[in-house]
C-alpha cells in the first residue's frame, strides 16, 4: 500500500504536502532516515513541525525533539482551543519525558505540571513522581 502511494506522490514532490504524506508513509513503515529526508523537503510548513517532533523523538534525539515540541508548543495557540488543550497535555507530557532523560528535572516538573485531564495524566504523575525521588 505505502509503496504505490509514495510512487505517486513522488511525481509531485514540489508540492509541501505531498512530501509531508510521503515523509508520514516512511514514518509508518519505521523508514526514519526516509521519513526525515521527504520531511526536510516542507520543513517550513507548520504539519512538519508535528512530524518532526514524533521523528526525533522515536529515533531518541531528545535535542532535536525538543527543538520541535517548542515549536509546536508556541504554534498551537491558533489552534481551535479543544484540540489546543488536548495537544498541549502531549506536548507537555513529552517535554517532561525528554527533559527527564537529560536529567533537568526542573524543566521535569514544570512541564508535567501543565499536563491536562487526558490520555497522558497517568503518566505524567508517574513520571513526575519519579522525579522527586531523584
Amino acid at each position: 500500500m505505502y509503496y504505490f502511494l509514495i510512487e505517486v506522490l513522488k511525481e509531485i514532490l514540489d508540492d509541501p504536502m505531498a512530501c509531508i504524506i510521503i515523509g508520514k508513509a516512511y514514518h509508518e513503515k519505521q523508514d526514519f532516515k526516509n521519513c526525515e529526508k521527504y520531511l526536510k523537503m516542507a520543513d517550513n510548513h507548520s504539519e512538519t513541525y508535528f512530524m518532526f517532533r514524533l521523528l526525533y523523538f522515536k529515533k531518541g534525539n531528545y535535542e532535536q525533539a525538543e527543538k520541535y515540541y517548542l515549536l509546536v508548543f508556541e504554534k498551537i495557540r491558533y489552534i481551535e482551543y479543544e484540540v489546543a488543550t488536548i495537544q498541549c497535555g502531549k506536548i507537555s507530557y513529552y517535554l517532561g519525558k525528554i527533559y527527564f532523560k537529560a536529567d533537568r528535572f526542573s524543566l521535569v516538573e514544570k512541564y508535567l505540571k501543565k499536563v491536562v485531564k487526558k490520555k497522558y495524566e497517568v503518566e505524567a504523575i508517574i513520571l513526575l513522581s519519579e522525579t522527586y525521588e531523584k
